[in-house]
């Protein structure tokens, strides 16, 4: 009668120790998960003028001006000019170019808006191919950037700037903003 006792009281302990090794897994597990976040906040615009712009902008500099010659500012940890702080010259021209390139991903996610409430067009096969374009050639800045090749990032700068161009015509410079993004 004792030895079944003392069986039981084994295998009580054995479940509890098991249980309670399964709670704290569970708990690990569930603050490892990353949580649910709404995949789309901004606006095109609010991407283009939050992200792609100011990228963009390194990229004109660095087409003009040697990255390596570009001083630091004054305060170049809390400079907002990437191209002037601790992290500027050639790093900087990389580091928009790989925003240009993640930004195509941005303005084709599903759900995003336009400025005037429209669906971003991502169905339409030109929209797609002015997307597809510019991430090419974001593509081509950030491997000239790698490699400080200034002529190249001109080419990729310039090829950047007529898609730019030609879907800002067609999809942006609308008489009015509810033609946008149709």
């Amino acid at each position: 009668m004792i030895e079944l006792g003392c069986i039981t009281m084994r295998r009580k302990l054995i479940l509890l120790v098991a249980s309670v090794g399964m709670a704290v897994l569970e708990s690990a597990c569930a603050r490892t998960q990353a949580p649910t976040v709404n995949a789309v906040q901004g606006n095109l615009e609010q991407v283009m003028l939050g992200i792609m712009y100011p990228a963009a902008n390194v990229i004109g500099v660095a087409q003009e001006k040697d990255p390596i010659e570009i001083p630091l500012a004054d305060d170049a940890i809390t400079t907002p000019d990437p191209m002037g702080s601790i992290y500027g010259g050639w790093r900087a021209v990389e580091n928009a170019s790989i925003a240009l390139v993640e930004s195509t991903t941005l303005m084709t996610t599903p759900g995003r808006k336009c400025t005037n409430g429209t669906d971003v067009p991502t169905q339409n096969p030109e929209w797609a191919h002015f997307v597809e374009e510019l991430r090419k050639d974001s593509l081509a800045a950030y491997e000239a950037a790698k490699t400080k090749d200034q002529q190249k990032l001109r080419e990729a700068g310039t090829a950047m700037d007529m898609v730019c161009d030609s879907c800002h015509e067609r999809y942006l410079e609308t008489p009015n903003v509810e033609d946008r993004c149709k």
